[in-house]
């Protein structure tokens, strides 16, 4: 049996609270948890009750105006819709088993600058970093999809590196960072750089392995 956290108090009469993570039982296989606490520093515990923490559910933590530092079990594989966006977070640690970041996840976390990627990563969501505090992404070898304005707006991001591996790449996603000078992106992307990045940048190098070098005027 999975929990989801979750900012919902769905189902209040089966409430129980450890350690300030609030979990609501429900009917279904499932159990939905929230955190309801004010930490700084928050390490997310891999099981509660027998239960396995496997996703970090939609707005769970929307907004929160305390937590800095949290740090997720390896059994947790997905992070939902906007839920860190708006808040103060500000480093990610223990991510190695997220393979999925939904939809607006971190979305103007504007003190977010660190994250543990893993490998297992395969895939970012549209606007899951969009005005993040970010000054580099390099993108973890598993990374598949990176969606729609990503990292948009970013306003400290000044070097991107994608992976040879990555099968999608969406518009807008690095657009709006003015600090941007280098980003290293695989070949077959470079005809959408202008999409993909913005108008003012272009191929400056192109290796053998089919590594494209953008350069900014």
């Amino acid at each position: 049996k999975n929990l989801i956290v979750t900012d919902r108090d769905l189902f209040p009469d089966g409430t129980v609270e450890i350690d300030q993570i609030r979990i609501f039982a429900d009917a279904r296989p499932e159990r939905i948890i929230s955190y309801a606490g004010s930490k700084i520093i928050l390490s997310i515990p891999e099981t509660v009750n027998g239960y396995t923490v496997s996703r970090i559910g939609a707005y769970a933590f929307n907004g929160n105006d305390t937590l800095l530092t949290v740090t997720l079990p390896e059994s947790v594989t997905s992070i939902g819709e906007f839920a860190f966006a708006g808040s103060v977070i500000r480093t990610v640690k223990g991510a190695k088993g997220v393979t999925t970041i939904e939809e607006g996840a971190f979305m103007y976390c504007a003190g977010l600058s660190t994250f543990a990627w893993g490998d297992a990563l395969t895939t970012i969501g549209n606007d899951a970093f969009r005005g993040t505090g970010f000054t580099e992404f390099t993108a973890p070898n598993g990374l598949l999809s990176l969606g729609d304005r990503a990292f948009f707006e970013c306003e400290f991001l000044d070097t991107v590196r994608l992976d040879i591996a990555l099968k999608t790449l969406g518009n807008n996603a690095f657009a709006q960072c003015p600090r941007l000078a280098t980003a290293v992106v695989p070949g077959c992307f470079t005809n959408r750089e202008s999409q993909v990045f913005d108008s003012t940048c272009s191929v400056s190098y192109m290796s053998s392995e089919n590594i494209a070098l953008l350069s900014w005027s």
